[in-house]
């Protein structure tokens, strides 16, 4: 209702017939017209009635619908006095390409299996050598299904649908011979024993270690051991987050069909830091056993001392002899007093035997009443 002194809307029509190159007619085409909210759509006729009010202002009528290109693009409303009639348009239906790769369960491509194209337009086709397969230039609107031949494989999914093509599309396929998707190869379940097994090894060794580090490394040290022991904690830790994630991948392909070539990857990734881990332990075990305990006694401190005081004086004709010997407990450490009998000089060595090393070589000064 307008009130006194003011003029109605005046209301307008866009009428018009929507086609395709064969002149017949395409339903569901939407319609609208740029800055107002109008809009309409085709009937099975293709015709439409658009109703709109009337300004000064351009307006753009455009037509769309998926699948579908349209001449022209759009028109524009240039009389706004008038209805306009005969705004018509021609409709052409777009083609896409289906498209997608047939794999087995583990991933390797299956090659030369028949896929099925039916509904809006029957076909068939081959995969290649990499599994792909495609259906090109496919008549867009329309419904399909894409079924693989199932005279070799069992698929999963059997058969994908396409309800209505407006785009390019890719489906993928996974078929076995012998296992459908209730029951996928048992080689599956052996990678998912193997990788529970593989944390439990890593889980103990790396608890057993760790537990018992400061008895290990108290044997040895030095920094070869201490390094060799921390770098096998690294790798079993290393070991176990593989086996967690060889699990979960094998989790995931057996329950939603994903591709399994993570699960064998971090499979072997497990199975080599395991072994890896267990060198380095073993390495540990032999240096700290065989070599890093191998702390020198009293007659080995004796004995290399001797063998060095000719490099130490630089007298090499001279016979050294030990006169005497006593134990620092405070330092760990062996002090000799060595004399030589073609010299009146005396030297103090200072050994540490469990470093196996001569630390101090130094000339004893004699009181004069000894010299």
């Amino acid at each position: 209702m307008t009130s006194p002194g003011q003029t109605s809307p005046l209301k307008k029509i866009i009428t018009g017939t929507i086609t395709d190159q064969e002149n017949q007619p395409i339903a569901g085409v939407v319609l609208e017209l740029e800055g107002t909210s109008s809009a309409c759509e085709t009937n099975k006729h293709g015709k439409y009635v658009l109703t709109y009010v009337s300004s000064n202002d351009l307006r753009t009528l455009t037509p769309r619908k998926a699948a579908y290109k349209f001449e022209p693009e759009n028109l524009t409303i240039t009389s706004y006095t008038i209805d306009n009639y005969r705004q018509d348009f021609i409709a052409t239906l777009q083609s896409y390409t289906l498209s997608g790769t047939l794999r087995d369960w583990s991933g390797a491509p299956l090659e030369d299996v028949i896929i099925l194209l039916s509904g809006g337009q029957t076909s068939d086709t081959r995969s290649d050598s990499s599994g792909n397969y495609g259906f090109p230039d496919i008549a867009g609107a329309r419904s399909y299904t894409i079924s693989p031949d199932t005279s070799k494989y069992t698929f999963t999914p059997t058969s994908q649908p396409v309800v209505y093509l407006a785009d390019d599309l890719s489906h993928s396929f996974f078929g076995s011979p012998e296992f459908d998707r209730d029951k996928p190869p048992n080689q599956w379940n052996s990678i998912n024993d193997y990788s529970k097994t593989i944390i439990t090894l890593a889980s103990g060794l790396l608890a057993i270690t760790v537990t018992f580090s400061g008895q290990l490394i108290g044997k040895s040290n030095d920094r070869w051991s201490t390094g060799l022991l921390i770098g096998t904690w690294i790798i079993l830790v290393m070991t176990i987050f593989s086996g967690v994630l060889t699990a979960t991948f094998v989790i995931q392909f057996l329950r939603n069909n994903k591709d399994g070539k993570y699960a064998i990857l971090f499979a072997n990734v497990s199975y080599l830091t395991l072994a890896l881990a267990g060198l380095l332990f073993l390495a540990f075990g032999i240096y700290t056993v065989g070599f890093s305990n191998k702390s020198w006694d009293a007659a080995t401190s004796v004995e290399q001392a001797l063998k060095k005081m000719p490099e130490f004086t630089g007298n090499a004709d001279a016979k050294w002899n030990l006169q005497s010997l006593q134990w620092d407990e405070s330092s760990k450490t062996y002090k000799l007093l060595i004399a030589g009998d073609r010299t009146a000089d005396k030297f103090t060595i200072i050994v540490e035997p469990a470093n196996t090393r001569i630390t101090k070589v130094e000339k004893s000064l004699l009181p004069p009443n000894q010299k």
